[in-house]
């Protein structure tokens, strides 16, 4: 096996065979730590906490303009002219 792994890298270049290896071995351990980190799990929650949490802060941004600019213009929804 280890002269099949020289032959091939006098064919392609000791530098190309040594950079193949450890690409694969990083990406390896890249998509292993992704998942034992429970990344996925992480980021649904993000999304989800982010999806119910911009009806209230609506709600408190509307409030606040309505204090500033008072309450015709809160209703109409017009802008600072």
């Amino acid at each position: 096996m280890r002269r099949e792994v020289e032959m091939q890298s006098r064919e392609r270049g000791p530098l190309r065979a040594a950079t193949d290896r450890g690409f694969i071995q990083f990406a390896r351990a890249a998509i292993v730590g992704f998942f034992s980190d429970r990344c996925t799990t992480l980021g649904a929650s993000i999304a989800f906490y982010s999806a119910f949490s911009l009806a209230p802060t609506l709600l408190v941004v509307l409030a606040v303009m309505g204090w500033f600019l008072g309450k015709d213009a809160a209703k109409e929804g017009s802008s600072i002219r």
